[in-house]
């Protein structure tokens, strides 16, 4: 099928004007369907009809408006789980910029010259002195209890012995 193109211009315009201008007019070619489908439901009047409120089904309902009602319901329903979820997400921002804004703070210099970072670390090592403070502090009470105790028992005798037991702490 070796079609040679027209040379003059009156000649092209009357080829081109004959190509099929309809769908189905070329050899062999197929159906395209439509990229949007329209629905034949019949929309209700907005103007007219309160959206906050449903009435309620009759026995002779149309099954599309049934259909209608339960997309409407489907829909409702995402927009709630989505406003749910934007909301999460909204407080989530929050507390990441309050977070953030938290440890800005921390790196800001102290009037000594160190910053707030440093010197939350610096009291964190000294809250861990002070706890094994207190920890030696109670094996030396319960040493002094135990060496009462004894004292007590052999008050009768006129010679005491005392021992001291190393707790393994310096």
């Amino acid at each position: 099928m070796d079609r040679q193109p027209p040379n003059n211009k009156r000649q092209r315009e009357t080829t081109v004007g004959d190509w099929p201008k309809m769908l189905g007019q070329f050899p062999g070619a197929r159906p395209i369907p439509p990229l949007v489908q329209t629905s034949a439901v019949k929309w209700p009047d907005a103007r007219l009809a309160d959206t906050s409120c449903k009435t309620p089904a009759s026995p002779g309902t149309n099954p599309e408006v049934e259909e209608f009602r339960k997309w409407r319901s489907d829909i409702d329903d995402s927009l709630a789980e989505i406003n749910q979820k934007l909301n999460f997400l909204l407080s989530e921002t929050q507390a990441f910029r309050a977070m953030e804004a938290h440890y800005k703070g921390l790196q800001e210099r102290t009037p000594m010259g160190t910053t707030l970072g440093n010197s939350c670390h610096r009291l964190d090592l000294h809250h861990q002195t002070i706890i094994e403070t207190v920890q030696k502090l109670d094996t030396t009470m319960k040493q002094v209890d135990d060496l009462t105790r004894d004292i007590s028992q052999l008050k009768d005798g006129s010679e005491v012995t005392v021992s001291f037991r190393s707790s393994g702490h310096k």
